[in-house]
């Protein structure tokens, strides 16, 4: 992979990333790699098209710590104050920024900053999670911020007081700032954007999510790429799949966003047609691996922007796979509706992807196997048991005959543990209405788990607990308890929020059964480790 640029240690993605500080450890995350690099990296940043983005404009104007007239209109203090600046939070008490904060007024914050740590538009907004054209529209006076949680972020990570927000401490912005605050109208709008990249319908202006990865390099750019650069993207992503299983999303987020900002720019770059189409699939399925790192540490809407980002590119890409890519994003994207309980959007998520089966789109054998399985799961975690178990049932029948069949990269992981632990989380999420179905459930959830191994300790986490919960229904107390201390061990081994919540879903079946005073002690237990679990532990790494 040398000759593609290094992988940036980035987090431009999640919303929810909490750094302890701002500083010279940020930049490290922006794009610099060793600390010896720092003039570089500062020389670049003060360049900022060479990143794409823009240096401060403004009018001359006069210091804001000593009112002193300043020479050039791309300065807010003189040099004099600005040596003085050392704490970040020394610069937020100057008067002019406390009454700029208090007014929600983040066009000079916003300059201040970027002068302070000698960077470009666009690399605020990578650390902000907001695009360079938006931090210029703030700087330019056009756009104002009224978004609470959106202020909340910014405040955490800048490491604004609260108090001159109007929050009540530091530690009340990162609470709110925690909240998944998905936008109604990113809800309202989510069909209508599946359904215009399944019918390559362009509405207004273009929009892509993955241009919310800033494009940013180790400064090489090769002339020209062949499949050789395609292989080594292809095997860089595989890998990355293969930790986040093993190890969980949390360890290997900065790598997946690093290396994506390296391989778009790829695309501008002279190749082969032949090469050009494997390139544009290979972002995809990157994509679709640094989505799949979000979701694994609870950033939702970062995870759903990246799953529709990698369908639109898998679509222009001309790939004749296409279609199969985009039916195993649509099932990413139902896997997510099940977890956060909107069981009617997983449905209609899974009756757009089986009605590809139907269309011109070609689907491989294995994937249309995945897709019947998937929309099983979708109509039991609905209620509707009758049409779940005849999904299932034509599911398993395509995977019995194509089982040894060849996988493409984004199918590799649909093998026996994987289909029998959906069909135990199928039967499972069944049991909890018809407890007939709970002993084939747990048959089929232990033979995923005995398949899983180590390699796929974030399946083995996502099934223990559900193992745990059918004991209970079964009246196993004692296999119950043992289980779920391997789930709570298993799960402190990766970085990974969702296991949490099927802990959750455990702790509440416990409930039924506390006048068993082991159930009760583990109840505690579960109570300790469950509280201890917050959205900074997953986004440490």
């Amino acid at each position: 992979m040398g000759r593609i640029a290094r992988v940036s240690h980035h987090d431009a993605l999640n919303d929810r990333w909490k750094p302890d500080r701002v500083g010279i450890g940020h930049l490290a995350l922006l794009g610099l790699a060793r600390r010896e690099e720092l003039g570089t990296i500062n020389s670049a940043f003060s360049h900022g098209a060479r990143c794409g983005g823009s240096t401060m404009q403004a009018d001359p104007r006069y210091c804001i710590s000593c009112g002193t007239v300043l020479s050039t209109g791309v300065r807010i203090s003189c040099r004099r104050c600005s040596v003085k600046l050392d704490d970040i939070v020394s610069l937020f008490r100057l008067p002019a920024i406390k009454r700029a904060l208090a007014a929600y007024d983040f066009a000079v914050v916003f300059r201040a900053v970027r002068e302070h740590y000698s960077i470009s538009q666009e690399q605020l907004g990578t650390l902000l999670g907001l695009t360079q054209s938006r931090i210029s529209a703030i700087e330019r006076g056009s756009h104002k911020i009224r978004d609470v949680s959106v202020v909340a972020r910014i405040a955490e990570a800048l490491q604004i007081p609260g108090e001159m927000l109007g929050f009540e401490s530091l530690h009340a912005v990162a609470q709110f700032a925690a909240l998944d605050h998905s936008n109604h109208i990113d809800r309202r709008t989510f069909f209508e954007t599946i359904m215009n990249i399944m019918l390559g319908v362009t509405m207004g202006e273009p929009y892509d999510p993955l241009d919310r990865v800033a494009y940013l390099t180790s400064g090489y750019s090769p002339t020209r790429i062949g499949h050789g650069d395609v292989d080594a993207i292809e095997q860089i992503t595989a890998g990355i799949n293969a930790w986040g299983f093993k190890h969980g999303g949390g360890v290997t987020r900065q790598v997946a966003i690093g290396q994506l900002h390296a391989v778009r720019s790829l695309e501008r770059i002279d190749c082969e047609k032949q090469v050009h189409t494997r390139l544009v699939m290979a972002i995809a399925h990157l994509a679709s691996t640094t989505a799949w790192i979000h979701y694994d540490v609870g950033d939702n809407r970062s995870a759903r922007n990246l799953w529709i980002g990698s369908m639109q590119t898998a679509k222009r890409s001309g790939h004749h796979l296409r279609s199969d890519f985009v039916a195993r994003q649509l099932i990413a994207l139902n896997h997510q509706s099940i977890h956060l309980g909107q069981s009617d959007e997983a449905v209609q998520l899974m009756r757009i992807a089986a009605g590809m089966e139907s269309s011109d789109a070609f689907l491989t054998p294995i994937m249309r196997s995945y897709v019947h399985t998937n929309f099983s799961w979708a109509h039991a975690t609905s209620g509707d048991e009758n049409r779940s178990l005849e999904e299932l049932a034509k599911g398993y029948e395509i995977f019995e005959d194509v089982e040894q069949g060849p996988r493409n990269p984004w199918s590799a992981s649909i093998h026996r543990a994987e289909m029998e632990g959906q069909r135990g989380q199928i039967l499972f999420r069944l049991s909890r209405r018809n407890p007939d179905h709970a002993r084939a459930a747990l048959a089929s959830l232990l033979v995923a788990t005995d398949g899983y191994g180590l390699a796929q300790a974030r399946s083995l986490a996502m099934n223990l607990p559900c193992i745990a919960e059918v004991h209970l229904q079964l009246g196993d107390m004692e296999s119950a308890l043992a289980v779920g201390h391997k789930a709570i061990k298993t799960i402190l081994g990766i970085s990974c929020e969702r296991p949490y919540r099927r802990l959750a879903d455990l702790r509440r079946a416990l409930s039924a059964h506390e006048s068993d005073s082991s159930i009760s002690d583990f109840g505690r237990f579960l109570d300790g480790h469950l509280k201890a679990a917050t959205p900074r532990r997953f986004n440490s790494c």
